[in-house]
Order: C-alpha cells, then structure tokens, then sequence
C-alpha cells in the first residue's frame, strides 16, 4: 500500500483553486445571482473563471483597492505617505505579485488619483452637505464593505468599495456606493464611446449592490445613489 502522504498533494490542490475562485466571487456577485438574465454557464464558458487570478492588472487593482481603504473617512483628512504606501503593498501582495509591479510607478500613480480634483470630490466631506437638509444627518464611512443577502430567491455575496450612509434619529436614510476601477481605455477608443461602455459594462453589478442596500436598510432606490469611479481618465459616472 502506498504511504498515507502520497495522497496529501492531490487532496489539497482543488482547496486551493476554490479559495481563488471564492475570491472572484466576492469581487463578483453578478457570477452567482441567475436572476440577472445571464446566460447559462457551460464548462467552456466557466473555464476563464477558473484561471489564475494574478495578471498584472488584476495586481494593480488589488493594490488600488488596499491603498484607498486608509481614505476611512474623508479625503480633507488623508495624506498618502510614501513609505507607508510601500509598506502596506509589502503586506498586501504577495512575492510574485511585487515581482509583477513597478512599484514606484504605482506608488506615484495613486498620489495622482488622490491629487486629482475630480476624484478629491467623491472622497469629500463636502460631497454630502446637500444631505443634511433639512436636518444634519450622521455620515458613516466604511471601506470594503462585505455583504451576503438573499434577493429574488439567490443567495448573493460581494464587496462594496466604499458606501457612505447618513442616518437620521437612528435610521439610514441616505446611502451612496462608491465603486472604483482601474480600467484602461483602448489607444483610438474616444473617452465618450468608452465611458458608455464602461457604464453599460459595470451597471449590473452596482444595480445588485443598490438592491442590497435597498433592502438591508429598507431605503427606496432614489435614496441610494451609486458612482462608478473610473480611476486612470478622472472620470465620475453617476448611474
């Protein structure tokens, strides 16, 4: 008979792809709600799914994503340190992923997005002061905001980037989701054409974060307000 341990490798490998895809999934939630009129997945259609999830725009975007979870309230009071961007990709990333990125350039990159005057307003306090009429609401900020929720009979989990609620006499009243993407535009492709697409392109996903929200705090849609942030060109997009 074999030795126990020869079994070990192959138990343990599909353990491994299963956390990979989970984290897909959370990043994803359009993958796992039928009711969005997608199309059957099929064992072609699922094969891109599945693999590796470690291209170096995937690594840009993850490292993105930490750096802006330490805006945790408003962008007046934050001020990106250099060293402190370093170290915090240092925790982040793995090796092969460092090895994948120029981490100066990335570094520079995101001091840029925090320098840009349009992207300073979706991370400004100031962004809310129509919110406070007729009465001041309590804002609350939270990053990476993890959800798993039942809508129309599907069992959905995913990541809000950054939400903002305003709550009133200990209610929510008010939400606004915050999503950010790294996406780069096609050399030739005007802004316009790629901002539609862009917006056509992301609108499901964010339509299922607003239902979340809907129905997590009992709010009527017009009251959650969703902004597609489109990082390299500046541009905000309110769906």
């Amino acid at each position: 008979p074999q030795p126990e341990t020869d079994t070990k490798p192959s138990e343990t490998a599909p353990l491994r792809l299963e956390l990979r895809l989970e984290d897909t999934l959370l990043r994803n939630p359009q993958w796992i709600a039928p009711s969005q009129h997608v199309k059957p997945a099929t064992l072609e259609s699922l094969v891109g799914y599945w693999k590796p999830d470690d291209t170096a725009a995937t690594v840009i975007g993850k490292l993105i994503h930490r750096w802006f979870e330490e805006v945790r309230t408003w962008i007046e009071d934050f001020h990106p340190d250099k060293n402190q961007l370093l170290s915090i990709a240092a925790s982040a990333l793995t090796k092969d992923e460092m090895m994948q990125l120029q981490l100066e350039q990335q570094v520079k990159r995101f001091i840029r997005y925090c320098e840009s005057p349009e992207i300073q307003k979706v991370f400004s306090k100031q962004r809310y002061q129509a919110w406070h009429q007729p009465a001041p609401l309590q804002l609350d900020v939270t990053n990476e905001r993890r959800f798993l929720v039942s809508i129309d009979s599907q069992l959905i989990r995913g990541v809000i980037d950054r939400c903002v609620l305003g709550w009133d006499q200990g209610r929510v009243v008010r939400a606004e989701i915050i999503d950010y993407k790294t996406d780069t535009r096609p050399a030739g492709l005007d802004v316009a054409t790629w901002l539609a697409q862009r917006q056509e392109h992301h609108a499901s996903q964010l339509q299922i974060y607003r239902k979340v929200l809907c129905k997590q705090f009992s709010l009527h849609p017009e009251m959650v307000q969703v902004t597609l942030v489109l990082l390299n060109e500046e541009q905000i997009v309110d769906l």
